[in-house]
C-alpha cells in the first residue's frame, strides 16, 4: 500500500504513467519486477560524509526509458529526500523538491540547484551516453539536518515496467 501512495505521489514526475497507477481512471495496477534489468552500479556505493561525486552507470542504455532517477533517503519515497533525475529527451537533470511533487529543471553547466536535504552543482553534473551505456556523475553535497543512514536507489524505465532498485548506502555526516 505505501508504494502505492508513493507512486501516486511520484507518476506526474515521470512520463511512464504505467508505474503502478493508471492517471486517466484512478484505477491501482499491480507493479511488475523490470525482466532483464539494466546493470547498475553506483561509485561510491557506499560511504560516509556531507557528500560526494556519484556516478550512476547503467548498461545497456539503448534499452533504457526516457527518465532514470537516483533517489537518496532512508526508504523509497520522493518526499524530504534528495532526488535526481535525468531526462534522456530534454538531455536535462531536475532535483526534485522537497515535497516530492515538483522538479526543478537544470542543464549543466548551470548554477546549484538545492531543497533542503542536499545541493546538486550543475557545473559537475552531466550525462555520458555511449553507444550502450548511460553514465550519470552528480556532484551532490547533503544538509547537515539530513543526517544519518541513507539508502542509494535507482529507478529505471524498461518498456512498460519501471522501478526502484537499492544500490548502495550512504551515511550522511551531520
Amino acid at each position: 500500500m505505501e508504494t502505492v501512495l508513493l507512486l501516486k505521489r511520484l507518476a506526474p514526475l515521470f512520463a511512464a504513467a504505467t508505474l503502478a497507477i493508471c492517471a486517466a481512471c484512478g484505477s491501482k495496477a499491480k507493479s511488475e519486477p523490470i525482466v532483464n534489468p539494466p546493470v547498475v552500479t553506483v561509485a561510491p556505493s557506499s560511504g560516509e560524509g556531507p557528500g560526494a561525486p556519484f556516478t550512476v552507470t547503467l548498461v545497456p542504455a539503448d534499452r533504457l526509458g526516457n527518465t532514470i532517477g537516483v533517489l537518496f533517503n532512508d526508504r523509497v519515497d520522493g518526499q524530504h529526500s534528495c532526488y535526481v533525475t535525468y531526462d534522456f529527451g530534454k538531455d536535462s537533470f531536475a532535483l526534485i523538491n522537497d515535497a516530492g511533487d515538483l522538479a526543478q529543471p537544470f542543464q549543466p553547466p548551470s548554477a546549484v540547484m538545492e531543497n533542503k536535504q542536499c545541493s546538486v552543482d550543475g557545473s559537475a553534473t552531466t550525462a555520458d551516453i555511449g553507444e550502450h551505456t548511460l553514465a550519470l556523475h552528480l556532484s551532490v553535497k547533503f544538509k547537515p539536518p539530513f543526517a544519518g543512514p541513507k539508502n542509494i536507489y535507482v529507478y529505471t524505465e524498461v518498456g512498460k515496467k519501471a522501478g526502484f532498485a537499492p544500490e548502495g548506502t550512504w551515511m550522511v555526516a551531520p
